[in-house]
């Protein structure tokens, strides 16, 4: 399970939603398989596998896979199926839906955009086999290929035996909603991504797990090549990437052409601040940043360090539009701060939210010592409220609907 990419390496340690995710969905299989499974235990379990759903939805909104992939066992169980006349399992829903409440009633106050958002994403577009063939293979690069396949083995294997072994059964419950869901709707969705499916796959390391013990202590050779292709994988790709983002990029070259930085966006961007420290512009009460990309706009207010509110104006801002008041920055100076932004690029942004807009000396982002990144900065005066559609200070609608 630590050598997919998708679940140690990137879920376990980025900034991301996903681990805790992952941490609740597993804590909650547990809870509900300790219930189902093990004789003569306390039905408080089911209170225990409703709080980790909550707080897997807290997480993400994946978590409910949990509570449906429990339901869908029970119903096509017939041994447990009596479960579904008792409160328990109700009780555990409950606790669920208290522990998320607070996410309800917050949209409830702002438009349900959290939703709307999330479904506009999964929105019927139109057949696109391309899209659907670049989710599963990034589901492959995500997972590695032999992990990818084997899971995959697995799954159809235990779904195929279906509910007469029961506790294979219930790990393909578990599993079955994200797994197929997210790899079917790229089939019409705009835009799936890989790891979207990842917590449908997590539920089936156990299946891969029971396989390889029963292959080694048979002395099965295949078992020991797998584990040592899967290690040989992981193990060179994370080495590598640590060695490249650590190493000065700039100058690397093909066929006499430069290549483009591959890990440019794990640069920090602290030498963002201890520039317009030495300027003189931060900290100052009269100024805000502003960035037209959400992600930079994270990175940026890593790097400022709450010394100034970074705000991101564009019609994308994702939390940045509603957990900053743009609105309550009328009247202040700003810096205009981005890669590869254009003098017309600010032009065409935000011409109409100031009253002038001035160019500034640009920063260079620098790794192990060496120049990896230009971001270019401008000076904007007077920030007002008179802008085009869509309103870029209120793009969800939230303050001002």
């Amino acid at each position: 399970m630590n050598l997919p990419p998708v679940i140690a390496w990137t879920s376990g340690t980025w900034v991301l939603p996903d681990g805790p995710l992952y941490a609740a969905l597993t804590g909650g299989a547990y809870a509900v398989a300790r219930v189902l499974f093990v004789p003569r235990q306390n039905p408080l379990w089911w209170l225990v596998a409703g709080a980790a759903a909550g707080l897997a939805m807290l997480s993400k909104l994946h978590g409910a896979f949990l509570l449906i992939g429990a339901f869908v066992f029970l119903l096509s169980t017939p041994r447990l199926r009596p479960w579904l006349m008792s409160p328990w399992p109700y009780a555990g829903a409950i606790v669920a839906l208290l522990l998320f409440s607070p996410v309800l009633v917050w949209n409830a106050e702002h438009h349900w955009i959290s939703f709307t958002f999330q479904a506009a994403r999964g929105q019927v577009r139109q057949l696109n086999l391309v899209g659907f063939l670049q989710v599963i293979g990034g589901q492959m690069a995500y997972l590695l290929p032999l992990i990818w396949a084997t899971l995959w083995v697995l799954f159809v294997r235990a779904a195929t035996a279906g509910p007469a072994q029961s506790r294979d059964w219930f790990l393909v419950c578990l599993a079955g909603g994200p797994m197929i869901f997210f790899t079917v709707s790229g089939l019409w969705a705009g835009k799936v991504l890989p790891h979207w499916a990842a917590p449908g796959y997590l539920m089936l390391f156990p299946l891969v797990g029971r396989e390889l013990a029963r292959a080694l202590a048979l002395s099965h050779r295949w078992a020991r090549w797998w584990i040592g292709l899967c290690a040989g994988t992981t193990l060179p790709l994370l080495l590598g990437v640590i060695v490249m983002a650590n190493v000065p990029w700039s100058g690397v070259s093909f066929a006499g052409k430069p290549v483009p930085d591959p890990l440019i966006e794990t640069l920090d961007w602290h030498d963002v601040a201890s520039d317009l420290t030495r300027r003189g512009l931060i900290p100052n009460s009269d100024l805000v940043v502003v960035s037209p990309r959400w992600h930079e706009a994270g990175k940026l207010a890593v790097a400022l360090d709450g010394k100034v509110p970074v705000l991101c104006l564009s019609d994308d801002p994702r939390g940045f539009g509603v957990n900053m008041r743009a609105a309550d920055s009328i009247g202040k100076d700003a810096l205009i701060i981005g890669t590869g932004l254009e003098r017309k690029d600010v032009d065409a942004l935000y011409a109409t939210y100031f009253d002038a807009i001035e160019d500034a000396p640009p920063i260079t982002l620098t790794r192990a010592g060496r120049p990896a990144a230009l971001v270019r900065v401008y000076r904007a005066r007077h920030l007002h409220a008179i802008g085009r559609v869509p309103n870029l200070l209120d793009p969800y609608g939230v303050w001002t609907r």
